[in-house]
């Protein structure tokens, strides 16, 4: 099982981002199911068609976030639910990880909530900030 991060989807739809090429072949990894389940989080959705638009202006890429995430044959990857229980957690780590050498965001916070809710151990991210909690790939 596996986490997917903000940033993989905004580098996979972004051609001009740095890390385009190996967001693509996660990507690849992803769908072929090599990772086994595959999960990201509505809150990573909203980081991800945010920043698309700031990086690009152009809707057509945010809809293509849309139809990646929640697109309606959509079968490559499950949305999961976040508890108050979570983002209390999430607040815990939050002030438990969170430095100007180690600046996790919220959402990453939520992400390291839900993974130890679902015992999921690998995430998808070009966050370095990860290294450490959660086993990284990218």
């Amino acid at each position: 099982m596996i986490l997917v991060d903000t940033n993989l989807f905004v580098a996979l739809l972004n051609e001009r981002d740095k890390n385009h090429t190996r967001a693509y072949e996660i990507f690849n990894q992803l769908i072929s199911g090599e990772f086994g389940g595959r999960f990201t989080l509505s809150e990573v959705f909203s980081e991800t068609i945010t920043l698309l638009f700031r990086k690009t202006k152009r809707m057509d890429i945010v809809s293509l976030g849309w139809d990646l995430i929640y697109g309606s044959d959509n079968v490559w990857l499950q949305i999961l639910e976040i508890t108050m229980e979570d983002r209390r957690q999430a607040w815990e780590i939050f002030q438990k990880y969170t430095t100007a050498r180690r600046p996790l965001s919220f959402v990453d916070c939520l992400l390291i909530a839900i993974a130890k809710h679902y015992e999921i151990k690998m995430i998808a991210s070009f966050d370095a900030e990860f290294d450490g909690i959660l086993e990284r790939i990218c």
